[in-house]
């Protein structure tokens, strides 16, 4: 199986990337490769015998026989491939899961079922804890949302668009592109950043060409943009600020619209894998109320 380049995921830190890159070679390489040893008792003395075909897919695994131990295998015995199908999917299984999609989306693109994204996004994680711990201890963290801190990366690009949304709201200097005279604030009763040029009779709007063109509670959107970014969900925007969630949805959409007019990508597959795990914590967090609740009060709380 022919090498292909890889590039590595853009929401892991650079100095993970060389455990990316190792985690990824042994998931797309290691089932087509040849055992250096038995898997049973280490001996090197071993010869081939036959092929096994396998029941999905194309692949077929040579099998070995230990001189030692008189016993078989696989390149696959005693590894996370042991019983599973679908080797040639692993690889790009890795790359999805690293790159923070959901389960969902997983095996919709990959065309497998749902217990088997499942069982092998587990089989990784265990392979990673074992072999890349480093790299396990920072993506469980930030998986299961334990640690929030953001990547060198992701701060620079968030810090990029909370300069950019402070400059849109707070700039007062703008020059009329008639007369190129000075403009002033229409109405400095309101937040909204129009301005007029008083003797062309020019009018601007600072919010034009942006995805803020209509958009209520200008003084809340530095608050909310920092509660995105974090990756909080349109319920807990809402409890905070008592705006309703069909807006603070709006806002979710042209905020994300904003950041790839900016070419912020990477800040916003941070922001949508962030909401993701934190929509998956509190459903959790539901569930497990709802089971702490005693069975009878249950019942007598159902209509």
């Amino acid at each position: 199986m022919a090498k292909t380049h890889k590039s590595y995921k853009t929401l892991i830190p650079k100095h993970l990337h060389p455990q990316v890159e190792k985690l990824l070679d042994y998931l797309t390489y290691h089932p087509y490769g040849t055992p250096t040893e038995c898997p049973h008792c280490s001996s090197k003395k071993f010869h081939k015998l036959g092929r096994i075909p396998r029941l999905h897919g194309d692949t077929i695994n040579p099998q070995y026989h230990c001189t030692d131990c008189q016993s078989n295998f696989t390149q696959l015995t005693n590894t996370i491939f042991t019983g599973t199908y679908y080797l040639e999917l692993w690889g790009e299984l890795g790359k999805l899961y690293l790159s923070g999609l959901s389960r969902k989306i997983i095996y919709t693109k990959l065309s497998i079922s749902t217990n088997t994204c499942y069982r092998y996004t587990k089989k990784i994680n265990a392979f990673m804890q074992e072999k890349c711990p480093e790299l396990y201890e920072w993506w469980h963290t930030h998986q299961f949302r334990k640690d929030l801190t953001f990547t060198a990366k992701i701060e620079q690009q968030a810090n990029t668009f909370y300069d950019w949304l402070d400059h849109l709201i707070n700039h007062r200097e703008y020059n009329c592109p008639q007369c190129a005279g000075k403009m002033y604030k229409k109405d400095y009763k309101t937040p909204w950043p129009r301005f007029v040029c008083y003797p062309c009779k020019k009018f601007f709007n600072a919010l034009d060409g942006t995805y803020f063109r209509g958009m209520l509670y200008i003084e809340l959107w530095p608050k909310v943009a920092k509660h995105l970014i974090k990756g909080s969900t349109d319920t807990d925007i809402y409890r905070l600020y008592g705006i309703q969630t069909k807006t603070v949805s709006l806002w979710r959409k042209r905020f994300t619209e904003q950041m790839k007019a900016l070419n912020l990508m990477e800040l916003v597959q941070w922001v949508e894998w962030q909401s993701k795990r934190r929509l998956v914590q509190t459903k959790k967090h539901r569930y497990t109320a709802k089971q702490n609740i005693p069975k009878n009060k249950r019942q007598k709380a159902t209509p």
